[in-house]
Formats: C-alpha cells, structure tokens, sequence
C-alpha cells in the first residue's frame, strides 16, 4: 500500500491536474537482490532481481517511474539508495535495530545485544550523506533516470557495528553475534554501488 498504492495515487494526482511539479521516488538497493559478489559494483542499469517482498515493491515503484516517465513525460526521478546508517532510523534496518537494542541494554530491558551475520560487506551511507544526495537529485537529476545512492565502498557490518558500539560506550563484549537467524535463505557476502552517475551531477 505504501510502496505501490500511494505512489500510483501521486503520480496518477499530478498527471490529471497538470502541475508543473518534479517528483522525487525513493527506491531501494533492495531492487537488486540477488547478486554475486563478483557483480559488485553495482549499476543502476543491473537487472533486477529482487528477493523479498519490500524488493519487489520498490521494483514496481521504478516501473510506475518508467512508465509515467515514457507514457506522459512527467517529470520524475528515483534514487536508489544502498545501506543507510544513523539514529532514529527504522529498527527494520540492522541500524536502526542495533541502536533500539542499545537503548534496551541502557535500561536493563536486555542483558545483551544479539545480532546475525556482521561478516557480510554492505555499502552504508549516513542519512544526512544520502538526503543531500536526494537534493541534488531533485535540483540537477534528468528525468525519468535512477539513482544510485552510497559510498561506493564495501564496509564489513562489523565495522559499521563497532564504530556504533564505542561512540555509545557500550563493550564489545555484550554483543553476541550470528545468533540471530532471518527467515530469507539468502546472504548476499558482497553489494555495493556504483556511484559514478550520481557523482557526475555534482
């Protein structure tokens, strides 16, 4: 409904009443799915070949983009952002779920942080990093194009965990690692982008 529904209903509102407006749509690496990890670096023109449910929605996100782009040249644009990192976002994310398990840890609500795999390698992005990227974007993005958005770095999860761990002055020795298992099968070792296209519009 959030992914697919609402974004048909803006898309769909803007065309009927004409306006003159540039809309942004924020897809997701999650798109990409699964790859090997030799196919890293990834480009915005990789197939798409999602894994999950929420991958698949944003895949459908880029095929209203495309055909509203090409059926009625509106004006829009995605991006595609890649592992974001900071506070306060959602605990869907292993960040956002790291730093609520800090704060339950803070309160004695739980006597460790437990975690999954940390030895996979991911493209992570502050949010602040990636919203100034949305910007740029929205000011200078062609229309009807998509967006990678990260580092263009493959940074072990470990890295990004530990880093989290030691500026909330919590001990490595409360984590307990690769005790938490996802009901997806798949473990992609390696993704990260290519982020030349958005490089070339700064």
């Amino acid at each position: 409904a959030s992914n697919v529904l609402t974004t048909q209903n803006i898309l769909e509102s803007v065309q009927k009443t004409e306006r003159k407006v540039r809309i942004l749509l924020v897809g997701s690496a999650a798109e990409y799915g699964l790859i090997e990890s030799n196919e890293s670096p990834i480009k915005e023109t990789h197939p798409l070949n999602p894994a999950s449910i929420y991958g698949l929605t944003k895949v459908y996100q880029t095929y209203l983009m495309k055909l509203y782009f090409e059926s009625f040249n509106q004006d829009v644009v995605m991006v595609r952002p890649f592992n974001l990192y900071g506070e306060g976002i959602s605990t869907k994310l292993f960040v956002g779920r790291l730093y609520q398990q800090i704060e339950k840890l803070r309160n004695k609500k739980i006597d460790k942080i437990r975690v999954g795999n940390i030895n996979n390698k991911r493209d992570y992005i502050s949010i602040d990093d990636a919203i100034a990227h949305y910007e740029r974007v929205m000011e200078f993005g062609e229309k009807g194009e998509v967006y990678n958005i990260g580092s263009g770095n493959p940074i072990k999860t470990s890295v990004i965990m530990n880093e989290i761990l030691i500026k909330n002055g919590i001990n490595l020795n409360q984590v307990e690692s690769n005790c938490i298992k996802h009901s997806k099968d798949y473990d992609v070792q390696t993704i990260y982008a290519d982020i030349r296209k958005i490089n070339s519009i700064w």
